[in-house]
């Protein structure tokens, strides 16, 4: 009789340390829950007004002038245009920066992107473009599309 009571004593406490532990984990999960929940709230209410506390200007980025400004065309004297050979004008009849397979400017537009200067950049952090009747010795001719 003295076992089945310490069986069932040990038994008892056993039960009552998993309950306990049960109980401690839940309450730790509780709060955490409960501060999530708390904060996305929070943040759901804080949206909204935080527009009204940004101009209209933090949206677009202005490095000297405005918005609008043209992009600054690389100029001939840069080391790397020099040992290209790049001038603004086309030295060669149909050949121009326009029709360059590394130009990626809009057709029609006086300047654009090419690949061969596309890290350059101008001193106000701006990158810099080409001439579209522009020529360099990097010149290739343009794939059509078939």
């Amino acid at each position: 009789m003295k076992q089945e009571t310490t069986e069932g004593h040990n038994g008892l406490m056993s039960q009552a340390l998993a309950n306990g532990e049960n109980r401690a984990g839940n309450e730790a999960s509780d709060r955490s829950r409960r501060r999530f929940l708390g904060l996305n709230l929070l943040g759901l209410v804080l949206a909204p007004t935080a527009s009204l506390f940004v101009s209209e200007n933090a949206w677009a980025v202005k490095i000297g002038g405005t918005v609008d400004d043209k992009l600054p065309i690389l100029d001939p004297k840069d080391p790397q245009a020099q040992a290209l050979s790049y001038t603004r004008k086309g030295r060669k009849d149909h050949q121009s920066c326009s029709n360059c397979q590394l130009y990626s400017g809009i057709p029609g537009e006086e300047t654009g992107p090419c690949a061969i200067f596309s890290y350059r950049v101008a001193p106000s952090g701006k990158p810099l473009v080409v001439d579209a009747s522009g020529w360099c010795r990097a010149w290739a001719p343009r794939q059509e599309p078939a």
